[in-house]
């Protein structure tokens, strides 16, 4: 079998509901790995909490993060690595208007760091996050830098910003966004009905974009170009690929644009088992 392209979301995908890697699925990823495959991760998750994963699978190629926004290899200067960071004239504003927006704190995401910014005159009820929040809005962690005398000069370029807005102001930041910046290809999405969480997002850039890069670094034909997901984030990459296959376990507004769909969910190494059959490998 020729050279393939093995793209792998995280959450709910290669990891199971306790975010974490079965032997099982470390192994079919590493064998197919070594079998001359470039197993390559395409998430929306920082390098912050992408990078372990990887080190963890043992992988050697490229790493997508912030759903398509950083390309780059953890090991060594990748020639086709890119960012696209958001535009820091929205992220010095939604940083200058947070009290009158109702942002109660942000955390701010590139490559090399994170930052958190609390509003102070805010009364933030952190308790509010859904139970696995804090992993991805750790602004309660006090290991991690503090941004509290915010100049132009000291705000960090970024590929992430998640929000903590009450769900009665989540529409205000929204509708504020789109009347202050309404050239500037950005967006903000919340992350469900019941979170307090937002993330500004780019609208030109999506896993797709990591995807063809990858495929066009490495040589790979279209023909060869696997990519698995689960969630509505994944659309473009499993639109994209040849083969674009869905978890189980996924949205059924994704299952409805598969190619292949996987017979067992991330539970049930969804994945794996997916992939020994597809390369013959049992």
């Amino acid at each position: 079998m020729k050279r393939a392209l093995i793209a792998i979301d995280l959450d709910r995908t290669t990891l199971n509901d306790q975010g974490r890697v079965s032997a099982h699925t470390r192994q079919v990823l590493q064998r197919l790995q070594g079998d001359g495959h470039l197993v390559a991760i395409i998430t929306g998750r920082s390098t912050r909490l992408a990078l372990p994963i990887y080190q963890e699978l043992a992988l050697t190629s490229p790493m997508i993060n912030f759903d398509g926004g950083l390309g780059f290899h953890p090991n060594y200067d990748w020639t086709d690595s890119y960012s696209f960071p958001l535009a820091d004239p929205v992220v010095k504003d939604l940083l200058d208007h947070q009290a009158s927006l109702g942002i109660e704190a942000l955390l701010l995401e590139n490559q090399t760091g994170t930052w958190r910014v609390n509003n102070q005159g805010a009364q933030g009820d952190f308790r509010l996050l859904e139970p696995d929040e804090p992993l991805f809005f750790p602004i309660q962690d006090d290991t991690l830098p503090s941004l509290s005398t915010l100049q132009d000069q000291t705000v960090p370029v970024v590929n992430g910003l998640v929000l903590y807005v009450a769900k009665q102001n989540q529409s205000k930041v929204a509708v504020y966004l789109r009347k202050a910046h309404p050239n500037v290809n950005v967006q903000v999405q919340a992350w469900g009905d019941n979170s307090c969480l937002m993330s500004l997002a780019l609208t030109d850039v999506d896993k797709y974009t990591g995807l063809k890069r990858l495929q066009d670094s490495f040589g790979i034909s279209s023909e060869a170009v696997y990519a698995f997901g689960d969630e509505l984030n994944d659309y473009a990459m499993i639109a994209g690929a040849a083969h674009g296959v869905v978890m189980k376990n996924g949205n059924p507004r994704l299952k409805a644009i598969a190619d292949d769909i996987t017979t067992f969910s991330n539970e049930e190494d969804g994945l794996a088992r997916y992939l020994e059959r597809e390369f013959n490998l049992i």
